[in-house]
This record gives C-alpha cells, sequence and structure tokens, in this order.
C-alpha cells in the first residue's frame, strides 16, 4: 500500500512503494504490475474522475496505478508524458507522478531532475516530501545544482520537509561542501528557531570534525549579537568537537562557555549528553574542565553530561569516581544531580564503583544528598 504519512521515513521510503508496482513491470508482467479493473474510457479520463468516499490513501494508489499504466503503454516518452501529471491540479496526482517519475528515470537523467526540482516549490508539503525522495535516487552526488537548491527546502515550512532536505543533503552532497556550509552558517542567522537547529544539524553532518575552516566559520558566529545565532552555533560546535575531536573544535568550545549569557553556556554543556554516537576521548577533558566552572548551571550540566556520555560510552568507573567529588559542590542542585547521575550508571552499566558510592551516600553528611541517595532504595537492594 502506498504511504501518506508526512513522517521523516517517509522521504526514503516514498519510492519503494510505487517501484515495488514496477517490478512485475520490469518482468514484462503488466498485468501483476496492476491489479485494477480497466477502465471503460479513455484512461487520461480515469485519473480526473477518480473519486473515493474514504481515505485518501485509496485515491493515491488508484491514481498510482493508472499512471503506471500509462506510462506502460508510453514508456519511450515516460518522462514527457508525465509532464503534464507533474502540473496537475490535484496534489494526488502530482504526488503518483513523482513515485512514477522516481521509478523510471535513470540516474543522473537531467531531464527527470529538472522535473523533480520543480516540485520543490509544490505548495503541498506531501508533493515537496516526495519530490526530495525522487531527486535522493535520481541525482548523483555532488551536483551543485541540486545540492543548493535542496539545501532552500532547509527553510522549509514544514518540520517534516525540513528534515528529510537535511537527510536528502546527507546523501547527495560532497563532504565540506563550502557552498553548502556557507548557505548553512547563513541560515544560523534565521529567524524560526527550527530553521537554525536544522541548519546546524546539517552542518554537523556535513562537515568534518577536524575541519578547522568551518569551526572557523562557526566560531565567527559566537560573536553575533543575537542571543539564538549563539546558541545554534554552540550547538554545532559540540556536536564537532564531540564527533571529531579536533583541536580547533575543542578549542572553540572553550570559547563558548565564556559567552555571556549563560543559558547558551549550559544549552553548549547540556548538548554534549544529547550524542547518540560515543564521544571522542578527548571531550571528557573538556568536560571535567566544565565542573570546576564558575556558572553552577555550567557544573550541572556538566555532571549530566558525563553521566549520560559514560553510559553510552562505558567509561563508568572514571565517571563514578568524578561524581563522587562532585557531591562536596557548593550548589545543592549540583549535588542532587550528581546523585542522580550515580544511579544512571549503576542501572545501565550495573558499575561497581557507582553502586558503592551511592550507598555510602545514605550516611553522606549533606542532608541533600542523602535525601537525594534515599529516593534510589531500589536500586541500593541489588
Amino acid at each position: 500500500q502506498v504511504r501518506t504519512n508526512t513522517d521523516p521515513s517517509f522521504c526514503q521510503n516514498w519510492g519503494e512503494a510505487n517501484s515495488d508496482m514496477l517490478d512485475e513491470r520490469l518482468k514484462g508482467n503488466a498485468e501483476a504490475a496492476v491489479v485494477a479493473p480497466t477502465p471503460s474510457h479513455s484512461i487520461e479520463e480515469d485519473v480526473e474522475d477518480a473519486q473515493f468516499p474514504g481515505s485518501r490513501s485509496h485515491l493515491r494508489e488508484h491514481t498510482t496505478k493508472v499512471l503506471i499504466r500509462l506510462s506502460l503503454q508510453r514508456h519511450q516518452g515516460t518522462l514527457d508524458f508525465m509532464t503534464g501529471f507533474l502540473e496537475h491540479a490535484n496534489v494526488d496526482v502530482r504526488w503518483a507522478a513523482l513515485g512514477v517519475l522516481h521509478a523510471h528515470a535513470d540516474r543522473n537523467d537531467t531531464r527527470a531532475m529538472a522535473l523533480a526540482l520543480a516540485r520543490l516549490d509544490d505548495p503541498e508539503a506531501d508533493v515537496r516530501l516526495a519530490a526530495l525522495a525522487a531527486l535522493q535516487h535520481i541525482a548523483g552526488r555532488h551536483n551543485e545544482a541540486v545540492v543548493m537548491a535542496v539545501a532552500e527546502r532547509v527553510c522549509d515550512s514544514t518540520a517534516h520537509v525540513r528534515h528529510a532536505a537535511a537527510e536528502t543533503l546527507v546523501v547527495l552532497c560532497q563532504p565540506g561542501d563550502p557552498n553548502l556550509l556557507k548557505r548553512m552558517l547563513q541560515l544560523l542567522e534565521h529567524p524560526q528557531s527550527d530553521v537554525r537547529s536544522t541548519a546546524a544539524e546539517v552542518l554537523c553532518l556535513v562537515a568534518q570534525g577536524d575541519d578547522a575552516q568551518s569551526v572557523t566559520m562557526l566560531e565567527a558566529r559566537l560573536s553575533n549579537s543575537n542571543p539564538d545565532t549563539r546558541h545554534a552555533a554552540a550547538r554545532a560546535l559540540v556536536r564537532m568537537a564531540a564527533r571529531g575531536g579536533g583541536s580547533a573544535a575543542i578549542n572553540a568550545f572553550g570559547r563558548v562557555l565564556e559567552d555571556p549569557v549563560s543559558a547558551i553556556r549550559r544549552v553548549a554543556v547540556r548538548a554534549l549528553a544529547e550524542l547518540m554516537e560515543p564521544a571522542h576521548p578527548s571531550i571528557y577533558a573538556v568536560v571535567a574542565s566544565c565542573m570546576n566552572h564558575s556558572d553552577t548551571g555550567v557544573r550541572r550540566a556538566a555532571v549530566e553530561s558525563l553521566g549520560e556520555l559514560a553510559s553510552k560510552d562505558g567509561n563508568a568507573h572514571v565517571a563514578a569516581v568524578q561524581l563522587g567529588v562532585m557531591l562536596k559542590d557548593s550548589s545543592a542542585g549540583v549535588r542532587r544531580t550528581a546523585v542522580e547521575m550515580l544511579r544512571k550508571l549503576a542501572t545501565k552499566g550495573g558499575n561497581a564503583k557507582a553502586c558503592m558510592l551511592l550507598r555510602t551516600c545514605l550516611q553522606h553528611e549533606d542532608a541533600v544528598v542523602r535525601q537525594a541517595a534515599e529516593l534510589q532504595q531500589p536500586i541500593l537492594t541489588w
């Protein structure tokens, strides 16, 4: 069944729905390719007259099948023939036509790419998503014109389209593409926070951790007068530093900790906890330095990040020792967070050092630490 959900997986799965129906065509079995009654009037009118009282998926499935039958009959001129349907007033027809384009077009077919690119500005988000999926299949890597056109969808008004554009850019662009990086850096100053966030994500995925030029351009945004732009740049630098461990990125991260806005300092450190992959070993030294920061929020964020990173990377013993030191921090909030992170290490990693420290917290001289430890009683009964 043809999927109609506009979720992030739509872009990568979209072409499979219509391509599956074309598998039989490749075997020369047209009847098996389209299991639908032959229309009593012209096939073109069948597209126009399709009416289903239920879900839109029925109409889309029907329209797709009709267009496939059309393409079977006119295989040699499929692209020319599909042009009219790609511009059809009905969104379902445009959506289905992109699926046929996706399935029929050869890699690097310039005409097919032009047809798909034209639909990136379609008023319907579903069609824009289908166009991105088609471009992933049709366009070859390093096609600068396609990459820059897709880059503009990072500003799309629909979140699913923005995310699909980011995925498409990673597939199609050359790592470290200077023009793409320049455009994403510009979008860090976009007035919409979601656009800034997506641009920062693309920056991290496209730039390499030891790419000094990209780091320099990001670092320049740390002086921007807009705190939101500094925030986006800081998050991008954190991810680059944690992933690649390049000295330039790590040094730039140190500058983030000097930002005059406390929220930016805290968010930058807390972003380390959001990493979905093991951090570079050198990033632990950065986290450790944050535990001595004068800003209580930074210290607390560092404790949270250390616990999260260690539970993913398996460096629980060393982290437990550092968390034990933070039990003496001057801030009650930091001490309480340290106990919570010890629990995380004890439960996720079964770390003996963390379990031992949790037990000693029950007799700790500080009431805040004792109370936080008492909440972990189910853990301490192991």
